[in-house]
């Protein structure tokens, strides 16, 4: 879920300025930092962008908030550490289900109605 708006049209949401920054991170360096294949994406780390903003950092692109990441890669540390979008979804899923689990071997063992 992307909650920033496009200034206008061919900027980014992250400010006119990134297009630039992120070009330039990149081709300074231009391996992934986890797998050494091309990098493709500039990715904010360790702190979110967020949570720089929520810090006060005044150039939360800036490049020592920045590391770079082939898709790959980068999806897979998103996935794995924010909360949000498909992989919250999953987790949903995921409960839902041990939830119904629990509920059916309960009920196998208690011979209860349903609780909705």
């Amino acid at each position: 879920m992307l909650t920033a708006r496009r200034a206008e049209k061919g900027t980014s949401a992250y400010g006119k300025d990134w297009p630039r920054k992120r070009e330039s991170f990149l081709y300074m360096n231009a391996w992934c930092v986890l797998c050494g294949q091309p990098s493709k994406v500039a990715d904010h780390f360790p702190v979110s962008r967020k949570n720089l903003l929520k810090r006060g950092v005044t150039d939360p692109n800036a490049h020592e908030h920045l590391r770079a990441l082939c898709v790959r890669c980068h999806n897979g540390e998103t996935g794995r550490n924010q909360a949000g979008g498909v992989v919250a979804e999953r987790r949903r899923q995921s409960q839902a289900q041990r939830e119904w689990q629990h509920w059916t071997e309960k009920r196998e063992a208690e011979s209860e109605e349903p609780p909705f």
